[in-house]
C-alpha cells in the first residue's frame, strides 16, 4: 500500500510539474486566456508531493486512504456549491464584479470539475507546506489569552452560522431592493461566510476550528496564513495580467492599485484563502467523525 501511496504521488508530480509549467509558458507567452484550470492543478500536484515529501502525509494521501474512499466526493460536492455560489451566482450574476472572460458551458465545466476542487486543495497545501517551514522558527502558542465558557462559545458558533448564512443571502437582497448601497461592499459577506459557516460546524462537531485561533493571535497560524495570502494572490493574480482569463468590473475603492490591481482584490484573497482551509478541515473532521462511529 505504501509503495502504491509513493508511485501516485510520483506520478502526480510528474503530471502536475508539466501542467504547472505549461500553464506559466501559455500565459506569459502566449497570453492563453485559458490557463488557470492547468494552473491550478499542475500546482495542486505539485504542492501535494511536497507537502508529501515533508510530513510523510497530505490532503492526497488522505483521500487515498480506503476508508475515506467517500471524502473526496463529499469534498468536491460541499467546494462546487460553495464555488458556484459565491462565484458564479454572486460574483458574475448579481453583484456583477468580475467576468470570466468569453468561457463558453464546456469552459464552466472545467472550473466547477477541476478548476475549483484543485484550487481549494492547493491552498490548502500551500498553508501546510508554510506552516511545517515556520514550525522550527515561530511558537505556536496565543498572544492573547481567554477562556470562554462552554455555552459561550456554543452560542457563538451558532451566531457564525447564522452570520454566515446571511451573508450569503444580503447580496441578493440588495440588488432585489434596489438598495443605494453599493454591492461591491456587501459581497464581502459571502467570503466572510465561507469562512464562518464550516470553521462554526466543524466547532460544533467537536472538532478544531481556526477562528478561535487567528483571534487569540497564534503566532504559527497567523504567519503562516499571512504568506499563503500573498503567495496565492500574488501568483495568481499577476499570472492573470499575462493570460487575462477573469476580468475585475466593478471593486471597492478600485482607483487604489496594486501592479494595476485593485487593492479591494487582495483584501478579498485573506477571507478566501481562509475559507479554503476551513473547508479542507471540516471534511476531514466529517470524516473522522464518520469512521469513529462505525468503529
Amino acid at each position: 500500500m505504501y509503495q502504491h501511496r509513493k508511485l501516485v504521488h510520483v506520478v502526480s508530480f510528474v503530471l502536475g510539474f508539466y501542467l504547472f509549467g505549461y500553464a506559466i509558458f501559455s500565459a506569459v507567452f502566449f497570453n492563453n486566456p485559458r490557463f488557470y484550470t492547468l494552473f491550478a492543478l499542475g500546482a495542486y500536484f505539485v504542492l501535494d508531493f511536497i507537502d508529501y515529501k515533508i510530513n510523510k502525509t497530505s490532503i492526497m494521501a488522505f483521500f487515498l486512504n480506503r476508508r475515506h474512499w467517500y471524502a473526496f466526493p463529499l469534498f468536491l460536492l460541499i467546494s462546487t456549491i460553495a464555488c458556484f455560489v459565491v462565484d458564479y451566482v454572486l460574483g458574475v450574476n448579481i453583484a456583477k464584479m468580475w467576468r470570466w472572460k468569453n468561457y463558453t458551458s464546456f469552459d464552466f465545466l472545467m472550473m466547477f470539475l477541476f478548476m475549483n476542487a484543485s484550487y481549494i486543495l492547493g491552498m490548502y497545501e500551500i498553508f501546510r507546506i508554510v506552516r511545517s517551514f515556520f514550525e522550527r522558527k515561530i511558537t505556536d502558542k496565543h498572544l492573547i489569552k481567554f477562556r470562554l465558557s462552554k455555552i459561550t462559545e456554543i452560542l457563538t458558533a451558532v451566531c457564525g452560522i447564522i452570520i454566515g448564512v446571511i451573508g450569503f443571502s444580503v447580496p441578493f437582497w440588495v440588488v432585489h431592493s434596489k438598495s443605494v448601497f453599493p454591492i461591491e461592499f456587501i459581497m464581502l459577506m459571502p467570503f466572510v461566510g465561507l469562512v464562518l459557516i464550516p470553521d462554526s460546524i466543524t466547532f460544533l462537531l467537536k472538532g478544531k476550528p481556526i477562528i478561535p485561533e487567528i483571534i487569540r493571535l497564534n503566532l504559527l497560524l497567523v504567519f503562516s496564513l499571512f504568506f499563503t495570502i500573498v503567495i496565492a494572490s500574488l501568483g495568481s493574480e499577476i499570472l492573470n495580467l499575462f493570460g487575462g482569463e477573469w476580468e475585475y468590473l466593478r471593486m471597492p475603492f478600485s482607483h487604489l492599485t496594486v501592479l494595476n490591481i485593485p487593492l479591494a482584490v487582495f483584501v478579498g484573497w485573506v477571507p478566501l484563502v481562509i475559507s479554503t482551509i476551513c473547508i479542507v478541515n471540516f471534511v476531514k473532521h466529517l470524516t473522522y467523525l464518520y469512521d469513529s462511529k462505525r468503529k
